[in-house]
Order: C-alpha cells, then structure tokens, then sequence
C-alpha cells in the first residue's frame, strides 16, 4: 500500500474511533443526568467527574487532540448530586 493510502486508512480509522468516543461520551451523560426521583434526602458524590466538578472531554483540531476541562453537567460543577444511586 503506498502512503496515500496509508494516510486514508488512518484518517478513516481515527474518524470512526471519534465518532465511538463521542457516542459513548453521550451515552455516559445522558445516563448520568437522567432525572431520577430523590427519595432520600441525602446528597451523593457525582459519579460522572467523582466528586470533582470538571470533567476532560479531549477536542480534535488538525493533527491533534486537546484535553479540555469543562464543568460537569450531571452535577452543575458542584461534585455532588441529590437523591438516590
């Protein structure tokens, strides 16, 4: 195979391993936010960012990836979240 088609098959496959990060990433907070009724007055860690408030969501520019730290949107930034697990 010539590196062309070398460079192709690389950039397919890293688009396709992309779009499976990001639709686990999705996955993951959807889940995590997903309301729950709280029938216990308790708070409990988030376990989205465990307890930290920020979570890393790496960005693709050009050749490469960035980590980003962005607030956590299971628990609004706070590390705790009301209700039952």
């Amino acid at each position: 195979m010539n590196k062309i088609g070398q460079l192709i098959l690389g950039i397919a496959i890293l688009i396709g391993i992309t779009a499976f990060v990001r639709h686990q990433y999705n996955y993951v907070i959807q889940k995590a936010t997903a309301k729950h009724v709280a029938t216990w007055g308790q708070q409990r860690k988030c376990l989205l960012c465990n307890g930290t408030g920020h979570v890393t969501s790496w960005r693709s520019h050009g050749p490469g990836v960035t980590p980003m730290s962005e607030a956590c949107q299971s628990c609004n930034g706070t590390g705790w979240v009301d209700g039952p697990p």
